[in-house]
């Protein structure tokens, strides 16, 4: 499958990160973010039992 790399900023909560996204051409059954360049560079947590999400723009 063919894609294009394109550098953006993307913007959690208010915080901007810089990160990596692959555009593809073809169909993709589900998007993902890579932990490439994004979660290396933030703190992100699910709390199920209280139906809430914790981020922290630090990693």
């Amino acid at each position: 499958m063919d894609g294009w790399l394109h550098s953006i900023t993307l913007e959690i909560e208010g915080f901007r990160f810089p990160c990596e996204v692959l555009f593809s051409n073809g169909y993709i059954r589900r998007e993902l973010l890579g932990r490439h360049t994004v979660f290396d560079q933030i703190t992100i947590g699910i709390r199920e039992r209280y139906r809430s999400i914790y981020f922290s723009p630090r990693p």
